[in-house]
Formats: structure tokens, sequence, C-alpha cells
């Protein structure tokens, strides 16, 4: 090879080698040296990511992506810094904070009233937020927390006699008390209002399969008794106070699981379940703050809240926003701070937590409330001059307790005489406390149309695979948010 066709060929790997690199840095405090999390990191048109809560980021250059010159990081209350891709070498980066140019409210407010504010932003919706169809590349994660504070069966009588106490104590006392799930999405979203289509690139969930803290656990421990004592081909009645329904075990000749055709049919089955619950929760995410049945009720029903122009402050981008706390009146649950543009009175930021519990309720010895629900949503402006959601994250934390009767009924056609066969009456008590996270980021955002969104499947299926513990190369080559210490440090204690 001649001196001439080596410079070529060396010249051409190193670009190869730039565009499959991967970039990784913690972004931290110049002063404090702690790290900033949520901070955005833009690595290209329409192209960014963001901080995890430890501050971590990571990112791959594909061979089709033109990057920026620089990196650019920003983050509210630090000026917007730029970093050359010989810089992320560093393990850390280093923002400056910037003290927040704060302006008279009553010289840049312009006489407007903080209701007033709201209600012109409410107007500017239609002509400031992308309404066309919109294609997102992104990364979602759900993060749970189960702890079962109390399970308690009390057998009150049963025609089965080896259904009793003792049997009935043992599958309490062999449920976990405390149990985590991870779930982890990389695909693209297809949006037109509130539509959504999914495209899953990748998909993961990390849980410990054999220990779950949860109602569905402790059922399914009492369905695989009741199994084992009762007919194949019968069917149940559970009676629980004044609701009954009926209900099939998959123990029949009927069952999904009885040959291996069958579990392949189950595993797409799973598969299909699993991009259905995605779909809702993007569905949830995409539509939580001007959705029509949105559950941040601070925009569409703006008149249960109390709404006071805190400040005016000059950003990392060179405009000025309003800040604008909300607080509830008697019918509402949600405070926090809405950042709209002085411009064009577009929404870029609005944060929220509950003062009260959302949704109790006291019936039939359930009581359940919602005891956290806390979140942030960020919009950006896109080439095109319009706003999408690029960064969200919700925490939400449920409460239940439950003393109820339950009467399961065995009952078979295909025996002669009664159908009932066999009853066992119980009283349950249960208390649990679950918490979620969602953490949502749209690396990539880009127009599209309405003949591409027609032309997508409704429903689509991916390879979904489950790790029983923290595999840190199951991402490689992807751009997701960086994981936190929990779930690097995750690992069944069940062998499967």
């Amino acid at each position: 090879m001649n001196l001439r066709k080596q410079f070529i060929f060396l010249f051409l790997l190193s670009c190869f080698s730039l565009c499959a690199q991967r970039y990784s840095a913690t972004i931290i405090d110049s002063e404090t040296k702690y790290s900033i999390p949520y901070a955005t990191v833009q690595y290209g048109d329409d192209l960014g990511t963001i901080t995890n809560e430890n501050g971590e980021f990571s990112f791959h250059l594909g061979r089709t992506v033109a990057p920026l010159d620089s990196v650019y990081v920003s983050c509210m209350g630090y000026g917007k810094s730029a970093f050359t891709y010989s810089e992320l070498a560093k393990d850390t980066l280093q923002l400056h904070a910037k003290s927040l140019e704060l302006v008279g409210v009553e010289l840049v407010g312009q006489g407007l009233t903080a209701e007033e504010i709201v209600e012109r932003m409410k107007i500017q919706v239609p002509d400031n937020y992308q309404t066309l169809p919109v294609q997102k590349r992104f990364f979602l994660r759900q993060s749970t927390n189960d702890k079962i504070e109390r399970a308690e069966l009390k057998l009150v009588s049963s025609s089965i006699d080896r259904i009793n106490q003792l049997l009935l104590d043992s599958i309490t006392k062999a449920l976990p008390k405390k149990s985590e799930y991870h779930t982890e999405t990389l695909g693209e979203l297809y949006k037109k209002q509130d539509s959504i289509k999914l495209i899953v690139t990748k998909a993961a969930e990390l849980y410990d399969l054999e220990n779950q803290a949860t109602f569905e656990a402790l059922g399914g421990r009492l369905e695989n008794i009741i199994k084992k004592h009762t007919k194949s081909d019968s069917y149940f009645k559970i009676k629980t106070g004044p609701i009954s329904s009926k209900y099939q075990f998959n123990n029949g000749p009927n069952s999904i699981l009885k040959d291996g055709k069958n579990d392949i049919e189950l595993k797409k089955l799973t598969q299909r379940n699993f991009i259905s619950k995605r779909k809702e929760r993007l569905r949830l995410i995409e539509t939580q703050v001007f959705g029509k049945k949105s559950r941040l009720d601070v925009i569409s029903k703006s008149n249960r809240y109390i709404f006071t122009l805190q400040n005016t402050i000059k950003t990392s981008e060179n405009n000025r926003q309003y800040i604008i706390s909300f607080a509830p009146k008697k019918y509402a649950a949600l405070n926090g701070k809405l950042y709209i543009n002085t411009d064009d009175f577009a929404l870029t930021r609005i944060e929220y937590t509950n003062e009260k519990p959302i949704k109790p309720l006291k019936l039939l010895g359930v009581h359940y409330e919602e005891t956290l629900y806390k979140g942030v949503a960020v919009y950006s402006k896109m080439n095109n001059g319009k706003y999408e959601l690029t960064f969200s994250k919700l925490s939400h934390n449920q409460y239940l307790n439950a003393e109820r009767p339950l009467k399961i009924v065995e009952k078979n056609k295909n025996t002669k005489g009664r159908r009932q066969q066999n009853e066992i009456v119980l009283e349950l008590y249960y208390t649990s406390k679950n918490e979620h996270t969602f953490e949502w980021v749209a690396f990539e955002r880009k127009g599209s149309s309405e003949a591409a969104f027609n032309k997508l499947p409704d429903n689509s299926t991916t390879e979904l695979t489950y790790l029983s513990k923290y595999e840190p190369n199951f991402w490689e080559g992807h751009t997701i948010i960086e994981p936190n210490e929990a779930i690097k440090s995750f690992e069944a204690t069940s062998t499967n």
C-alpha cells in the first residue's frame, strides 16, 4: 500500500472511530464540586441527552450523525458551556454557577398579572407546540420499589382439609416483604396529537423473578395451592363482599403453557403486553401537561389554582422567562412552578408536587391513596420553531390497605350433580407501599407526516430481555440515561 493510500485509509479509520465513539462524563459545580442532575447535553441539531440524578451522562455518535463543533451543556442557574470532544475524555466537566439576572416584575411583567400570563400561555399553545406528527428517539426507565407491611390470610372455613391455617401462614411467611423492579426501553415514538405508535429497538426487565413483594405475588401463591387440590377443568367464583367474578386457572387442557409451541405464544403475548404498557405510559408522559385528561390540571383547570408572579429571569439561552408559582385552592392538590417565555409565552418547564394525598379512597374495607406525585417536564424548541417535550421525570408513591372477606368457590360443569365442588372462606389483611419513578428523555426530535404515521402498525413486538442482575454491556452502542447506583448494584437473590 503506497503512502497516499495509507494516509486515506488512516484518515477514514479515524473518522469511523470518531463516529462510533462513546462519550461520557460527570457534570459538577465548579465551586461546590457537587454533581449537577438533569443538565441538558446537546451534541447535534435536535440531538441531545440529559444527566442522571448523579450528574452522569453518556452518548454514542452513530455514523450518520452530524455532530456540532462542540458539546453544549446547560442547566438552570448555570451559564451555557461548550466542551470540545477531547475535553469529554475527562472524568468530570465543570459548570460555573451564574447568578440569575432578576428583573423587577413591574419592569418586565408589562403590567400583566400571573393569571393573565398563564391565560396568554394557554392561548398560544396551538402556535407554540408541535401539532403535526413528530418522531422522537426516546429512552424510558421505570424503577419500582414494593414493600409489604402486612399480609395475612385467616381461614374461616374450608371444605379441603389440606388447605388449613398452617398452610396459609406458610404462604404469607414465605412472601418477600421488599422487592425491586426496573425496566428500560429504547425506541422510536411517533406522535399525532394524542395518538402514540411505537417501534421498540431494545428493552429489558431487571428484577428477581421468584421474589416479588406484590399483591399479584400473594395471589399467585394462593392460586398455586388451590390448583394442587382442585380439578384441572374446574372454574372458580371469587367473591369479596358484594363483588363477584368468574375465574379460570391456567391448569386445564386449554392452558397456554401445555406445550413448547404455546410457550412461544406466551412469550409473544408477554412482549405484546409489555409494548402495550409502555405505549400507555408514553401516552401519559406526552399528554401530561396539555392533554384533555391530564393529571396536571394546573393548565386545564387553572381556576382551581392561585398563581403568583415571583420574578423574571434571564436564562442561559439569553432570553427571559417568567417564574410563576402555583398553589392549590380547595379542590386541587398540586403546587409548583411554571417557567414561561416572555417573548412567545411558551411554557418551557413545569415543576410540581402534591400538597395532600391524591385520589384518597376509603370504601368497603379498602383504603387507597397516592401519597407522592412529584415531577418535572421540560419543553425545548425544535429547528422549526415549535416546542416539544424533551424530558420528564415522575415520582409516584401509592399506599394500599385492605381488610376484606374472600370466598373462593370451585365449580365444575363436567361432574354429575351439583356443580359446586369446594368452598374456601378467608379474611384478607393486606398493607403495602409502592414507589415508582419514571424517567424519560427524547434524544432526537424531527417532524414526520400523517402518511408515515398511518402506515405504522398499531401493535408491534420486540425481543424483551429478562436480566437477573445489572449488565453494563447490555446497552453498549446505544445512548441512554445513565443508570443510578441502585440499578448498577441490583442482583436477584434467587437462581432460575
